[in-house]
C-alpha cells in the first residue's frame, strides 16, 4: 500500500495508488483536504486520467449544480459532475454524471456526498473547478458531449438518419 502523509499544519492528505479508499473517506469526513490520483476516463476532457484531484470535504448543502462531487460507490470513491437534485419521499437525491458518459449515474443519496473537487493538477498545470465559469462549462460539457457523439456517429458515411449520399 502506498504511503499516506498528512502535511503538517495544512491538513492535506496525499494518497497515491492506495486501495484503501475507505481511509480517504474518513479523511474527508474528518474535515481534511484529500489529494488523490484519479483513474478512469469518465470525466474527460475536464479531468484527464491520471490527474491529481484536490478534494475539499463537502456535504450536499455545500455543493452547487456543475460541481464535481465525490461520493462512495461500493469500495470506490467516484468524482462525477452534479447535474441535478430532487426530493424523493422527503429525502434529497443527487443526480450525477461522468462528463463523457452517455447517461447519468444511479441516484445518489445526499448523505453520500463527502467532498467536492476544487482543482486538479496534470502535466504541471493546475485547473480550478470552484468557479462559476467552471461549473457552467462543466454542465454544458456533461450534457453536450453525449449528444455530439450521437450526432457525429450519424454523420458517418453509410448512416441514413441525418445525411444522405445525395449532394
Amino acid at each position: 500500500m502506498a504511503a499516506r502523509t498528512l502535511t503538517p499544519g495544512q491538513g492535506v492528505l496525499t494518497m497515491t495508488d492506495s486501495p484503501d479508499i475507505l481511509w480517504g473517506e474518513e479523511i474527508l469526513r474528518a474535515g481534511h483536504v484529500l489529494r488523490l490520483d484519479g483513474i478512469g476516463t469518465s470525466m474527460e476532457p475536464a479531468i484527464p486520467a491520471g490527474a491529481t484531484l484536490i478534494i475539499h470535504p463537502a456535504h450536499a448543502d455545500d455543493v452547487a449544480l456543475g460541481d464535481v462531487v465525490v461520493f462512495r460507490r461500493d469500495s470506490t470513491l467516484v468524482a462525477h459532475r452534479l447535474i441535478g437534485r430532487r426530493r424523493e419521499g422527503g429525502r434529497l437525491i443527487m443526480k450525477t454524471k461522468g462528463d463523457i458518459l452517455p447517461g447519468p449515474d444511479a441516484p445518489v443519496a445526499a448523505e453520500r456526498i463527502i467532498g467536492r473537487v476544487v482543482a486538479t493538477e496534470h502535466d504541471g498545470r493546475r485547473r480550478r473547478f470552484d468557479t462559476c465559469r467552471s461549473r457552467l462549462t462543466g454542465l454544458v460539457t456533461a450534457h453536450a458531449l453525449p449528444l455530439l457523439r450521437n450526432v457525429r456517429a450519424r454523420l458517418r458515411p453509410g448512416s441514413d438518419q441525418l445525411c444522405t449520399t445525395e449532394r
